[in-house]
């Protein structure tokens, strides 16, 4: 029963938070009248038990990363070989150099308001797990740093909201 909770995890990807894979838990220890220690006041699962279920089975409790519908959904093959398309036939047709290229740009956003998603299951090793939200609200500060293949980097920059102001009357 284990092995297959595990595996349905794994499928479900990031989908699965916490609470309900406690809810899922006890409901199904009920139904099929499995022995268990879960509270029956609340109906859950406890979360030691999760945590090492998680152990057990090579899955593990993160915090997923908040990833808009629309970025999600503009990251697929087909736009992605458009971009590299794109970027050949403009370093061919410009000449660039390659110590002319920064292909190694992060950004990190600062949020100005605190929102916290829920923690979720997924396979352990898995180095980035995303799950669907509402498009940001607050303001957002970004953190750019850039660095070429030939060691040459761009000193990183802070990137703050627009701010419009009336003109000036001197």
């Amino acid at each position: 029963m284990e092995t297959d909770l595990a595996n349905y995890c794994k499928e479900l990807g990031s989908s699965l938070t916490v609470k309900s894979l406690r809810e899922l838990v006890f409901e199904h220890a009920e139904r099929n009248g499995v022995s268990h220690r879960f509270s029956k006041l609340k109906k859950i699962a406890g979360k030691d038990w999760v945590f090492s279920f998680c152990k057990r089975c090579s899955l593990s409790v993160r915090v997923p990363e908040k990833t808009n519908l629309a970025r999600a959904a503009g990251f697929n093959r087909v736009q992605v070989n458009r971009f590299f398309d794109n970027l050949k036939n403009l370093i061919e047709k410009k000449h660039i150099l390659p110590h002319r290229i920064y292909n190694n740009m992060d950004e990190t956003s600062i949020l100005t308001v605190p929102n916290k998603t829920p923690k979720v299951i997924a396979p352990t090793g898995k180095k980035t797990v995303g799950k669907i939200v509402a498009a940001e609200r607050g303001q957002l500060i970004t953190a750019v740093c850039a660095t070429s293949a030939t060691g040459k980097y761009v000193p990183p920059s802070l990137i703050f909201p627009h701010k419009k102001t009336k003109g000036r009357t001197d």
